[in-house]
């Protein structure tokens, strides 16, 4: 058996696996996106060999093994505070991305400080916050992959401009566009280039233009997390309203 060593990372989900064991998914910052066997973790009476495996954990873990299906032999988890409410929704937004973007075993130790980072700030941000930091994270995975957006129109490739209007071309880039709504103002373009969130218009089209460009990458299958966000923010915003008797 060879090991990997002690190293960082993050449970991004576990399933179970034979009789006691789980298979856990991981974000690694050395070795990116690992799954490995944690056995008998579900075993009746067992004492637990390591910390318990709960997403947004930031641990260090041990890995043995020479196949892509590595052993977990040790989970040391660090001090953090946990996510609720709508944040863990975002975080498991998060966590989709990553178990669907990236390619197994390929560190991404950019992309994984990126994502400690965003966990940090949706432990305590409101929305708007919230919301700039899934944008930031998207920006640098489609980045981290070799598909980030250059800010600069592509056809005629010229500099991009605020008073004029774009469109976006997954894999392509962006291409002067006669305005309506589908279309992104060069301003918002270009203040999410320079990483200004200042306006509420600027953070909607960025929304708007990370799903363009994600789209061509999950290959015919939407993420499933941004509609369970949606029926818990219901759901959330239903319990929040006092109750009202009825009038006859």
């Amino acid at each position: 058996m060879e090991s990997t060593g002690w190293q960082q990372a993050f449970v991004l989900r576990c399933r179970p696996y034979r009789e006691h064991s789980q298979l856990v998914d991981l974000f690694s910052r050395t070795h990116g996106r690992v799954t490995a066997v944690a056995k008998g973790v579900r075993a009746m009476g067992r004492k637990p060999r390591g910390a318990p495996l709960h997403p947004f954990v930031p641990m260090a873990v041990g890995l043995t093994g020479r196949s892509d299906l590595k052993t977990l032999t040790h989970s040391e988890a660090q001090p953090f505070r946990p996510l609720t409410g709508l944040a863990w929704w975002s975080g498991c937004y998060l966590n989709e991305l990553v178990t669907r973007l990236l390619r197994p075993g390929e560190p991404y130790p950019e992309l994984f400080d990126g994502y400690s980072a965003a966990l940090s700030v949706l432990v305590e941000a409101g929305p708007g916050e919230t919301a700039v930091a899934l944008r930031r994270f998207e920006l640098l995975l489609l980045e981290q992959i070799g598909y980030g957006i250059e800010f600069v129109c592509a056809a005629p490739r010229q500099p991009l401009r605020a008073d004029r209007r774009y469109e976006y071309v997954a894999e392509l880039g962006f291409r002067p566009h006669q305005g309506d709504a589908k279309g992104f103002s060069g301003q918002a373009l270009l203040q999410i280039a320079a990483n200004d969130w200042g306006r509420r218009e600027t953070e909607a089209a960025g929304r708007r233009l990370v799903q363009t460009a994600l789209t061509p990458h999950l290959q015919g299958r939407a993420l499933r997390t941004p509609q369970m966000y949606r029926a818990a923010a219901r759901l959330m915003h239903a319990a929040s309203e006092p109750e009202t008797e009825g009038c006859s």
